[in-house]
């Protein structure tokens, strides 16, 4: 589960996966695979915010790494 919080390239795997599915979605909408409707909007929004919420996650693991770090000196 660590594997999945540890920044590469200053975000989390977690978080490049979420923006990849949300570029998905968008490239769904404009190929016209999918409706633009209310569900697409919500679908948009949940990975949104779940972006966010992954960004929060990836921040506080990091301070909390460099936190150990400092006290191992």
């Amino acid at each position: 589960m660590k594997i999945l919080i540890k920044p590469i390239g200053g975000q989390s795997p977690i978080s490049w996966l979420l923006q990849i599915g949300l570029l998905a979605l968008i490239w769904a909408v404009y190929k016209k695979t999918l409706p633009r409707d209310t569900t697409t909007i919500l679908i948009a929004g949940a990975l949104i915010i779940a972006i966010y919420l992954s960004f929060a996650v990836t921040k506080k693991f990091a301070e909390r790494d460099s936190g150990d770090s400092a006290a191992r000196r």
